[in-house]
């Protein structure tokens, strides 16, 4: 994406499902977080304070190994903060938000929130304005700029996290099921 000569790099994901076999699905999944995390530090080889944004669906939560081992992704701002080369690590943004207000899927069956679905900043876009780096920055946690949003219809009394707007249906499973 370019805007008036502001480059921002997005590698969008789809990573394996949770459906079938447990330890397939995981090597799957560590094989998907590798070869995005190699994209990701060639990407960052060429221009190293690229605005870079790797998102999308990951179908792990935001602790799972294959976020924090394999692709290196922290939710702790420090741990990511000046990070480069092999070293880097990519901050989720989940951790401005907190702990007990995260998730992005709501599992009906199971009743449980997950944090599925991230987005994970390259290092240099968390340095503070007046430090070199990408135009693309992101705002420091008390600018409470990445927050959690739903329309009234779609929480709970005292729940600021959406529920569920889209239902997987089982055949021959109740609606509600």
């Amino acid at each position: 994406i370019d805007i008036g000569g502001d480059k921002l790099t997005v590698l969008a994901n789809h990573w394996k499902s949770q459906s079938g076999d447990r330890d397939e699905n995981i090597a799957i999944r560590t094989a998907e977080a590798l070869a995005v995390r190699a994209e990701a530090l060639a990407i960052l080889a060429r221009e190293p304070h690229a605005a870079l944004v790797v998102t999308g669906d990951f179908n792990v939560d935001f602790d799972d190994p294959c976020l924090t081992v394999s692709f290196k992704a922290a939710t702790d701002r420090d741990r990511a903060a000046g990070t480069s080369g092999a070293g880097t690590v990519f901050y989720n943004l989940l951790g401005d938000i907190p702990a007990a207000q995260r998730g992005s899927y709501y599992y009906a069956r199971r009743k449980v929130w997950n944090t599925f679905d991230a987005l994970l900043v390259a290092p240099a876009m968390l340095a503070p304005p007046d430090q070199p780096g990408p135009p693309w920055r992101v705002s420091p946690p008390e600018a409470r700029a990445t927050l959690t949003y739903a329309l009234p219809p779609m929480r709970e009394p005292g729940d600021r996290r959406p529920k569920a707007f889209r239902r997987v249906r089982i055949k021959d499973k109740p609606a509600n099921y």
